[in-house]
């Protein structure tokens, strides 16, 4: 079970459009309960984007479709996308979450990204934990770190739009 992003590519037009399919919470272990981040953690990235030119923020992704189908591109759902440096030269580590923000500003992981990530994850919750934490103390652990928006014409309006799956 994914959910499926597509962002925005490069030219004008769907023509060099690409999705990324992020893996449920959910279909990784049911009985968990679903992983949440404050809205401090958001605003330390935001402020690292600031700081640091590998960090960035900016909107991308055009139609989010939930594993049932729904579409939730009207949502407050984003993408943070990181690539971990690697022992092996050119091969950074790609990781990701897609994020939805509730009423409260405090967002929910609603999938991992890629299949690996998730795999591994599923064996071991606590390396989500790390992958947070690594995300603020340790940038110089990575090579680029994004923080993805919906595009301006499809975000939100006032942060209206959240999924109360929490």
């Amino acid at each position: 079970m994914h959910w499926t992003v597509k962002f925005d590519g490069e030219d004008p037009g769907p023509s060099d459009d690409f999705v990324f399919k992020f893996r449920s919470l959910e279909s990784l272990n049911p009985e968990a309960t679903a992983y949440a981040l404050d809205k401090e953690y958001i605003e330390s990235l935001i402020r690292k984007a600031q700081i640091y030119n590998h960090y960035a923020i900016f909107g991308n992704i055009k139609e989010v479709i939930a594993p049932d189908g729904t579409d939730h591109s009207e949502e407050a759902i984003y993408a943070l996308v990181g690539f971990h440096k690697s022992d092996i030269p050119n091969e950074d580590v790609e990781v990701g979450v897609l994020l939805a923000e509730f009423v409260d500003g405090d967002f929910g992981v609603l999938g991992i990204w890629p299949d690996d990530a998730a795999e591994i994850s599923k064996g071991d919750p606590e390396r989500l934990e790390k992958m947070f934490h690594l995300l603020l103390e340790s940038p110089h652990e990575w090579t680029h770190v994004m923080l993805i928006l919906p595009i301006p014409d499809a975000s939100p309006a006032n942060g209206q739009n959240t999924i109360n799956r929490l």
